[in-house]
């Protein structure tokens, strides 16, 4: 997984991960956080248990 994204320096100081593809994943005030917060997302991603990363379908029951 280290090799799947890169973290670059914004001109405002923010640093954002990109993936090989160069879209965009985490942003953060420092490269540690974000290398930390990207490798987060992406094993996520990877085990499909990151609820931001796919949803949960949920049904709402009514009473009619």
């Amino acid at each position: 997984m280290p090799d799947s994204f890169t973290v670059v320096k914004t001109p405002h100081g923010i640093f954002t991960s990109e993936d090989h593809e160069g879209n965009k994943l985490v942003s953060s005030a420092t490269e540690h956080q974000c290398r930390e917060l990207t490798h987060f997302y992406l094993k996520g991603l990877q085990e499909k248990k990151n609820s931001y990363a796919t949803p949960k379908k949920t049904t709402e029951k009514t009473n009619e």
